[in-house]
């Protein structure tokens, strides 16, 4: 456990690689494509959504029915 298998920052105020400082410019990554999936993907979570409450409220729906019929019995 002696060997270090990475070496250490010397210089702890200095980025260890050449990665970009943060925040980075808007222009990387709010482009027309990234945009474009955001839209689909938001748009394809809100109908998938909306179905599963269509099925809840036809499920609640068709319980109340037997309800409201064996209640008329």
């Amino acid at each position: 456990m002696s060997e270090m298998l990475y070496p250490i920052n010397p210089n702890r105020s200095v980025p260890w690689n050449n990665l970009p400082l943060l925040p980075i410019r808007k222009e990387l990554y709010q482009t027309i494509e990234i945009l474009e999936k955001l839209g689909d993907f938001l748009l394809t979570h809100k109908i998938t959504t909306l179905k599963n409450q269509k099925s809840e409220i036809y499920q609640h729906t068709k319980q109340n029915i037997v309800i409201i019929q064996v209640f008329a019995l």
